[in-house]
């Protein structure tokens, strides 16, 4: 019986998670271009800065609900990821791009749902946490990160 009510649990906490990933559009995908930033931002209709780093550059989007930041790697590629979702639901099948499925095949085999989940599969490290209305979570693809950096950095 435990075990049919902690699988229905890890079910409901799947779905919730799932749902909260799967509602607002998102463009710039991991693994991509950068080109489709711009394409965010207005969707959002949000305010863009941009900031050069040594190696990379951070594209934040600030609007009223959600604020993105965007790692982009000297060659143009969006290799990760950090937002903080207050309205609305944020869709991460969009954002991860083609790797969606690895990560939510990784979330299905998490041992046991948290507020505070740390997902590592074989090319991304994904955290994310919060509660209803005050999301937040971060994803970087380890082989695009630029050499020399931490995921610290991904704030």
């Amino acid at each position: 019986m435990r075990s049919m009510a902690m699988t229905a649990m890890a079910a409901c906490t799947v779905a919730f998670w799932l749902g909260v990933c799967l509602a607002t559009p998102a463009s710039a995908v991991l693994g991509q271009s950068s080109a489709t930033i711009e394409q965010d931002r207005q969707r959002l209709e949000a305010v863009q800065t941009t900031q050069t780093k040594k190696g990379y550059t951070v594209h934040a989007l600030e609007s009223p609900g959600a604020s993105i930041r965007e790692y982009v790697s000297a060659e143009g590629i969006v290799y990760g990821l950090a937002w903080k979702h207050h309205s609305g639901l944020l869709d991460l099948e969009a954002l991860f791009g083609p790797y969606y499925s690895e990560y939510s095949q990784a979330v299905v085999e998490q041992p046991r749902p948290r507020q505070h989940q740390r997902i590592t599969t074989e090319h991304l490290i994904v955290e994310k946490g919060g509660r209803m209305g005050d999301v937040w979570g971060r994803v970087w693809v380890l082989p695009l990160m630029p050499q020399g950096l931490s995921e610290d950095h991904i704030q």
